[in-house]
């Protein structure tokens, strides 16, 4: 679900989070920032479409900002079973230092 799967330990991933958030933020990252997440085994997921954007906002910024994925590297949006929880799957983006890309 574009997690890395690899295997690096817990505490490279956690250092690479760190970094990442680092470089993205401008600042370290406090408790709290960086969560330990259990992302559901495999689910049964209905698609709802393909995502053309994401909008946010961080702690710098104040305001939203919107991000729209390029045309060939929009991901897929879909919802649970139960519609519990979204996912967006596959695309041709990159979370870095810059937000997203692609």
């Amino acid at each position: 679900m574009g997690c890395d799967v690899s295997e690096k330990t817990k505490e490279e991933k956690i250092a690479a989070a760190r970094k990442l958030f680092r470089d993205f933020h401008g600042y370290d990252a406090e408790p709290g920032d960086i969560k330990e997440v259990s992302l559901p085994g495999e689910q049964i997921c209905l698609v709802i479409g393909e995502a053309y954007g994401i909008m946010y906002k961080t702690e710098e910024t104040k305001e939203p900002y919107l991000h729209k994925f390029d045309t060939n590297n929009r991901p897929i949006l879909v919802a649970t079973f139960d519609g519990s929880q979204t996912f967006m799957l596959m695309g041709a983006y990159r979370f870095t230092d810059r937000g997203f890309i692609g």
